[in-house]
């Protein structure tokens, strides 16, 4: 009966020991943030992917992508969802394309189709970012980005590939030093 006690009382100790740690350091993580700093959370309940339509590409056709998106806010806390989209200055915009497209306000998934003539084989950046005003006036965001590149053209700054025996690889990039 000692010994029980004895092992539960140690094992309370070793508990209160781990967790106090972890809690102080969170506080000073937060309290040493500058002044006017906000935090960045990882958790936004919004989420937006653009998914190719088409499964070959070509020059001179439309490339047609669809714009996924989802959110998990209860819609009485939202003023207004929109996107924004931003373009290669080359890619001619397919008929009823607008660089702001609004979105009903709801929880769940949506779908919006977009699509831009390719004028060539270099590589061209798309970039969806989705805004959601909140009833308090704040404005969460979340972007997601497809390239189109015909030429497999590497990205600026790419130096090589790092591939795994299973197919699986890291591009390489050359990092560019600054001066304050």
């Amino acid at each position: 009966m000692k010994v029980f006690r004895f092992a539960s009382f140690a094992g309370m100790l070793l508990a209160i020991s781990a967790v106090l740690p972890v809690q102080l350091h969170a506080q000073n993580r937060r309290q040493s943030l500058p002044t006017g700093a906000t935090q960045c959370n990882l958790s936004i309940p919004i989420h937006i992917e653009l998914v190719p339509v088409d499964g070959l590409l070509r020059v001179g056709q439309t490339a047609r992508f669809e714009a996924r998106i989802e959110s998990d806010i209860d819609p009485a806390l939202v003023r207004k969802m929109w996107v924004d989209y931003e373009v290669s200055e080359k890619l001619r915009a397919a008929s009823g394309f607008s660089s702001r497209r609004e979105i009903p306000v709801r929880k769940g998934r949506q779908l919006q189709e977009i699509g831009f003539v390719i004028p060539d084989r270099q590589r061209h950046q798309i970039r969806a970012r989705l805004k959601v005003q909140l009833a308090d006036g704040r404005i969460i965001a979340r972007t997601a980005i497809r390239y189109v590149d015909l030429g497999q053209n590497p990205p600026d700054g790419m130096i090589g590939r790092l591939v795994d025996p299973d197919g699986t690889g890291i591009r390489v990039y050359q990092g560019q030093s600054a001066e304050k």
